[in-house]
């Protein structure tokens, strides 16, 4: 629960020939701009249901344009939750990837309200929810980002400074402390930030 799966799952999505960033709104869009250069020598295609002049694709991930079975990873990060119908969603992701794609997708769950841009803000997932959601998948490795303590401090701080390396130091420590008082360890499982999660199709 620990290990921050983000590298390893997106290590793991350029070694396919094909991959598809979906809801996007750019090419390359924050988090995912340190990993540019892995993505040199595969087909890369950029996907947003909003106009952007350097996207490959527009598109509702409701309604993919897209074949069955033709495409071999799909990137899809913070979009569920400005979805109206996620479980279609996940369903056209499903059925666009090839036998052995893989997924990796994430979701907030204890996180602000944060439409922007005519989007709307629409749910947060648990990881029982997650679990059901992604059913279908053949695996699935899940990791909560942001434990108990983390997002105690963002809320009383009004997420001013989330991700700040301080508030990261505190973390460990706390959340033994806290375990101790309550004589029974924080499941970091029921409240995290946010999920990420890779699948294998």
């Amino acid at each position: 629960l620990n290990r921050d799966i983000l590298d390893e799952s997106i290590k793991k999505i350029t070694e396919k020939r094909v991959v598809i960033d979906v809801g996007s709104s750019a090419p390359f869009n924050r988090q995912l701009s340190r990993y540019k250069s892995l993505f040199k020598n595969i087909r890369y295609y950029a996907l947003d249901i909003n106009f952007h002049p350097e996207l490959d694709i527009i598109a509702d991930i409701q309604n993919l344009p897209l074949k069955n079975n033709c495409i071999e990873a799909v990137i899809c990060r913070d979009v569920l939750e400005h979805v109206p119908e996620p479980f279609k969603a996940i369903d056209e992701i499903h059925r666009i990837l090839n036998k052995g794609g893989l997924l990796f997708i994430s979701t907030p769950f204890l996180y602000p309200y944060h439409a922007a841009d005519g989007q709307k803000d629409l749910y947060r997932f648990t990881k029982d929810g997650l679990e059901y959601m992604f059913r279908n998948f053949g695996e699935m490795k899940l990791q909560p980002c942001g434990g108990y303590i983390n997002t105690m401090l963002n809320f009383m701080t009004g997420f001013k400074f989330r991700n700040c390396f301080f508030i990261d130091i505190f973390e460990k420590p706390l959340s033994i402390l806290l375990g101790f008082l309550r004589r029974k360890a924080i499941n970091r499982l029921h409240h995290p930030a946010k999920f990420n999660i890779l699948l294998k199709k």
